[in-house]
């Protein structure tokens, strides 16, 4: 009898030892994983404002201003590549709309509600996920690398109220690369007569014949102004500070020198300083622009191909088989169908674009083999003919 009682507490102890020894291991497995979690989060205080006479909307502006303010200071632990250094305001709006995906918690220390401004302010603590951040940098690095089509050159020029429109610019920047456009800047530029033609589109001459020695590097240009009402100091405690920007731009495009839109984004912002307040008016007046003109952008570089007749006259059929294949590796292109007959060839062309354009990029064809002189340009049709040297 004893022995059977000893046996049974020894299984008992056993069972004891197996699910402490258990409760250990997911007791130190939370423990590493808590401690994994919170080596990815950074903890920060940041404030925010927000503006409108709506408490509600305007207290939920604040927050994402003042989490924006948090995810700022996570994001400059991973601005090292060239590439991201060199956009770095690009790589900064673009975060900032996605701020809240990158606040892991918060909690709101303070707030504070002007009613006769229709201002609200906040003081939050935020835990930002590190990890989160960098994985979105590296895709975003990697869409700066890659950005495709449509081209598009932002030419913008100060006023007396706003001498520097860059701010504006990088803003529009943002959200044109986040769409999927590829903006081109200046240094892109690399003709003498294409940077004295951008100089003159800033300065308001939207001439054709200027417009057009652009059409081989961009699809479309937004040229315009930007100015600025006075910023108004609004709060003695915090110091808070309102703007406003507007902006008055046209969409042309290229090959055509035709104005497609010309609707006026407005944006107003508040910050604890001037240089903030204009930033955050800057962004909105940015986007609010785009969301009134992207309609008319999209249906301009998504304007269906127009066919046109191109005759090679006379040529071999080999010459006419080498303008072929190299209208069909054009990215203007998107169909070609050829004849030959009894030494003239005739191409019917699907192009993305203008005849004149169509003709340059005809005149542009040595690199092939073959170098094409133009005869004739029609609104429908090209003639060329071989090139002799």
């Amino acid at each position: 009898m004893l022995q059977r009682m000893s046996h049974h507490n020894a299984r008992r102890d056993y069972g004891l030892i197996v699910i402490l020894f258990a409760l250990a291991l997911t007791l130190c497995s939370s423990a590493f994983a808590q401690d994994g979690q919170d080596a990815e989060l950074k903890t920060v205080v940041a404030q925010g404002v927000g503006a409108g006479p709506d408490k509600a909307k305007a207290r939920d502006e604040a927050i994402q201003d003042a989490q924006r303010k948090a995810v700022e200071q996570g994001l400059g632990l991973f601005i090292k590549s060239e590439t991201l250094v060199q956009n770095l305001q690009l790589v900064s709006d673009t975060i900032y709309k996605e701020s809240s995906g990158f606040v892991h918690t918060y909690t709101v220390d303070s707030e504070n509600y002007n009613a006769e401004k229709d201002l609200y302010w906040v003081k939050i603590t935020a835990k930002v996920s590190l990890q989160r951040l960098e994985t979105r940098l590296d895709n975003l690095y990697e869409k700066l690398k890659i950005a495709g089509n449509p081209r598009i050159i932002i030419a913008l020029n100060g006023t007396a109220s706003l001498r520097d429109p860059e701010g504006i610019a990088n803003a529009l920047t943002a959200e044109l690369v986040e769409k999927g456009f590829k903006v081109i800047d200046d240094e892109q530029l690399i003709a003498v007569r294409q940077k004295d033609a951008l100089r003159l589109i800033r300065n308001g001459d939207i001439d054709a014949k200027t417009v057009m020695l652009l059409q081989d590097k961009a699809d479309i240009i937004i040229v315009g102004k930007v100015s600025a009402d006075a910023a108004e100091r609004i709060l003695d405690d915090p110091v808070t500070i309102s703007q406003k920007v507007t902006l008055d731009a046209r969409i042309v495009r290229v090959d055509t020198a035709r104005i497609l839109g010309a609707k006026r984004g407005l944006g107003v912002g508040a910050g604890f300083s001037a240089k903030a307040a204009l930033e955050a008016a800057e962004e909105k007046a940015g986007t609010d622009y785009l969301a009134k003109n992207l309609r008319t952008l999209l249906q301009a570089v998504l304007d269906p191909c127009k066919e046109y007749t191109v005759k090679v006259t006379p040529c071999t059929f080999g010459q006419l088989t080498a303008v072929e294949n190299k209208l069909v590796e054009s990215r203007f292109v998107r169909q070609v169908d050829a004849r030959f007959e009894e030494g003239y060839g005739t191409l019917s062309v699907f192009f993305s674009g203008s005849a004149k354009l169509l003709a340059m990029h005809l005149e542009s064809q040595g690199e092939n083999g073959i170098r094409l002189k133009v005869v004739s340009v029609t609104g429908v049709s090209v003639m060329v003919k071989p090139a002799h040297d």
